[in-house]
């Protein structure tokens, strides 16, 4: 996979994250059925965690 379809695969998630859509498993399904490396697979994981922190904090401060 080329470096410009990898940006362009973090874009969409980032685009995704954004707008309120959970994408993680699709993504992470899509990654796995195109036989890509487990080091992308985990930069994935960690750019979810990364977009998914912030609704994850605001979610746990109005629990409380």
């Amino acid at each position: 996979m080329s470096l410009r379809s990898i940006s362009r695969l973090i874009l969409l998630r980032f685009l995704l994250a954004h707008s309120g859509r959970r994408t993680s498993v699709d993504i992470q399904l899509l990654l796995v059925s195109r036989g890509m490396s487990f080091l992308f697979q985990r930069l994935v994981q960690v750019l979810n965690g990364f977009l998914t922190l912030p609704e994850t904090y605001v979610t746990t401060v109005e629990a409380h």
